[in-house]
């Protein structure tokens, strides 16, 4: 029997911040693969890390201007939170770590993605 990602342990995260705001409970569609790289991640930054989008349903991800493929839609793409500079480098530091090799830089924060549907090893301005 395979767990489903609520009954997975990730006591560095808060799954609620993966969810579609537009679908209660939604973050169960998130990868738990995805999640065990973002716990660890999240358990090596004193304070730990924010989600600002994690699972969208196709109307939330059409309202915050997302791609019509994006990553986000199968729940395999989170962008974290990033307000300085510094953050920044932490968190693609320590996601390359973690082998997360699909890297988006925006102002205020790092998409992350483990989408083996698409290009690798890429770091783009989102």
């Amino acid at each position: 029997m395979e767990l489903t990602t609520t009954q997975l342990n990730f006591p560095n995260i808060k799954l609620i911040q993966f969810a579609s705001p537009d679908l209660l409970g939604s973050e169960i569609n998130m990868c738990p693969v995805l999640l065990s790289h973002l716990n660890w991640i999240a358990g090596q930054i004193p304070g730990g890390i924010r989600i600002t989008s994690g699972y969208r349903t196709i109307n939330h991800n059409k309202s915050v201007g997302g791609i019509a493929n994006s990553s986000h839609l199968v729940g395999v793409a989170a962008d974290v939170q990033t307000l300085t500079s510094a953050m920044r480098m932490k968190v693609v530091k320590l996601a390359i770590q973690r082998c997360i090799t699909r890297i988006g830089i925006g102002k205020t924060y790092v998409h992350l993605d483990i989408d083996r549907e698409k290009e690798d090893e890429i770091i783009f301005l989102s």
